[in-house]
């Protein structure tokens, strides 16, 4: 009976769970360096997407609160290629310091692999942190500020910058995302009374 018991409630878990979430992009703030005087840019980095979801929320971290932002998330030209249509963004918003996750107006579903995630500040006073890359550059370009929508097309003619920045989107999954190497997710069931399930996450000492 217990036996039972533990293989339907198995099968009700595996049904009604929701799914998994999983961050993509750099989701540690403050970076190295400081970063301001961006008002009225386009500017966008590129990030690798490591299996397929449901684009839910894009978030940013802020040093120095002021303006207005918007975020937004370009799929690739070709194969790892330059930022070139719009697939999702957020509602502008006032940013405040520390992490800001907005919702994205319209959850997309993505493909793993390569995508541009973008931001558009109102402000040169609003400031941020950063780290230095070359590979791959991120992409910029001047565009005046309004409260309308990211342009459906970034634009083909973008200045490159060895600029990151502490930026990531957030997809469900309907699978448990990979562990990192060296860690192990194993999952236990107690068949006693009551019956106890359980997820353990380990790691080498």
């Amino acid at each position: 009976m217990v036996y039972r018991l533990l293989m339907w409630l198995m099968i009700f878990l595996c049904l009604h769970t929701p799914g998994f979430t999983l961050d993509f992009g750099y989701t540690t703030a403050p970076l190295p360096l400081a970063d301001s005087e961006n008002g009225s840019l386009l500017l966008a980095q590129e990030v690798t997407l490591s299996e397929p979801g449901t684009l839910q929320s894009l978030s940013m971290h802020i040093v120095t609160a002021a303006g207005f932002l918007r975020l937004g998330l370009y799929a690739p030209v070709g194969a790892g290629g330059s930022p070139g249509s719009l697939l999702a963004q957020t509602p502008e918003f006032a940013p405040s310091v520390g992490w800001n996750t907005r919702a994205v107006i319209v959850p997309v579903s993505l493909s793993a692999g390569t995508y541009w995630l973008a931001f558009w500040p109102s402000s040169n006073s609003l400031a941020f942190s950063k780290i230095t890359t070359s590979d791959p550059p991120s992409r910029w370009y001047t565009l005046a500020y309004t409260n309308a929508s990211l342009p459906t097309t970034f634009s083909t003619s973008s200045n490159t910058s060895t600029s990151d920045w502490p930026l990531y989107g957030t997809v469900t999954t309907e699978t448990l995302p990979a562990p990192a190497s060296g860690v192990s997710v194993t999952f236990q069931a107690s068949v006693q009374n009551p019956v106890n399930l359980t997820w353990m996450i380990t790691s080498p000492a």
